[in-house]
């Protein structure tokens, strides 16, 4: 047992096949023992899971003017929840209950702590029909867009000369109005040298621009740390993604995209937030300047990310609405060399009903109703509730 994290690095190893850089950043960032539940046979790690403490929080268009009386202070609804993550088993040990056991175990440790719901990210359909056993249900979709990168205005993207030259090796001007800064580079130099990032005030600058941005979806938003953004940094890193960042005439961030999983043929934009869809469109105009030309976007797109971008007939950007068709059990559209579809992502289920209901009672103040829950994994939660 004296080296479990090497044993978990190994079966995390065996069973996703993750780069070892990969592996090295999320164990320096989360190893923590009393995150992860093991399951030994003679010595030899066979079954794990992870699971990682965050905060959902709630502000709804009516709430972000809502103001507590006694303090004058925005209210803000929060819930506990736990991210259960690396689920892995080695493929001999499988469908003998081992990791039913851990989930069932997890859980009842997180309601006993304080957390009201589990989540998790299934990587696959088969997944999510494992996931279904549990009470796990899908709670959030995103958009998947194939964007032909000729849809996109082709305006020249001149080579600008940063005036800190120490934090962005590459950045890019986009006529007068803008300013496009890549990242990447002074992430890698931080790890090269072997430096923290965290008394950068630029980093900090994008990461509070990032959670002020992200809070603006609407409905539940997963609070992520500085400890988290960074993760996201390096990770886009690590796979050879990149990181962009628009500046506005006031030298304000107005803007980031995130693209990775970049393959022959198409590249994945895995977060596009914007104050505006001028600064959506320049940031991708000026990804698609540094990717190869036989390379098309897969853009994501989440409710309130980019204020009505891809509603936009002007954008030239997503297909038209009504052209909605079924495929595959799963809304498409089209409109010529694009595919709109939409997809699930998350999955979660309820640990602690009562908290859940105080909640929904506090993120919208208007509702009331009434609920039986007659049987449940934990029989705390039984029970007649009024939400009021």
């Amino acid at each position: 047992m004296q080296n479990m994290k090497q044993d978990m690095m190994r079966l995390w190893k065996n069973v996703f096949g993750d780069s070892d850089g990969y592996i090295d950043l999320f164990f320096k960032n989360y190893y923590n023992e009393k995150l992860f539940d093991t399951v030994y046979s003679d010595d030899k790690l066979v079954s794990q899971l992870c699971c990682v403490p965050y905060v959902f929080k709630f502000l709804n268009n009516c709430d972000k003017h809502s103001y507590h009386k006694s303090t004058n202070s925005k209210l803000e609804n929060i819930i506990k929840a736990g991210y259960l993550c690396g689920l892995a088993t080695l493929p001999e040990y499988r469908n003998k209950g081992i990791m039913s056991s851990l989930i069932h175990k997890s859980n009842r440790d997180m309601r006993r702590e304080g957390f009201a719901v589990s989540f998790l990210i299934p990587a696959s359909k088969e997944l999510r029909i494992y996931y279904d056993k549990f009470g796990y249900i899908d709670i959030s979709n995103y958009w998947n867009t194939i964007l032909d990168r000729n849809v996109l205005n082709n305006k020249e993207i001149k080579i600008y000369n940063s005036r800190n030259n120490i934090l962005y090796n590459i950045a890019f001007k986009y006529t007068d109005k803008y300013v496009v800064i890549s990242i990447n580079d002074y992430i890698g130099n931080i790890e090269l040298r072997n430096l923290s990032p965290y008394s950068s005030n630029e980093i900090k600058e994008l990461y509070d621009y990032f959670c002020k941005t992200v809070s603006h979806i609407e409905g539940c938003v997963l609070a992520h740390s500085y400890l988290d953004f960074i993760t996201i940094l390096r990770e886009n890193y690590l796979n050879r993604g990149y990181v962009l960042c628009i500046k506005d005439e006031d030298n304000k961030p107005s803007g980031m995209l995130f693209c990775s999983n970049i393959r022959e043929g198409d590249a994945t934009v895995q977060l596009l937030i914007a104050d505006s869809e001028d600064s959506a469109v320049v940031l991708l105009n000026t990804l698609k300047s540094m990717l190869p030309e036989n390379v098309d976007f897969i853009v994501r797109e989440y409710d309130g990310a980019v204020p009505r971008l891809f509603e936009q007939p002007s954008a030239a950007c997503y297909a038209n609405e009504n052209s909605m068709t079924k495929e595959g059990g799963e809304s498409s559209m089209t409109s010529g060399s694009l595919v709109r579809c939409r997809l699930p992502l998350a999955m979660a289920r309820i640990l602690n009903v009562s908290e859940i209901l105080k909640f929904v009672a506090a993120s919208y103040p208007r509702s009331e109703f009434s609920i039986l829950i007659k049987s449940d994994e934990f029989p705390e939660n039984e029970g007649f509730y009024t939400v009021r």
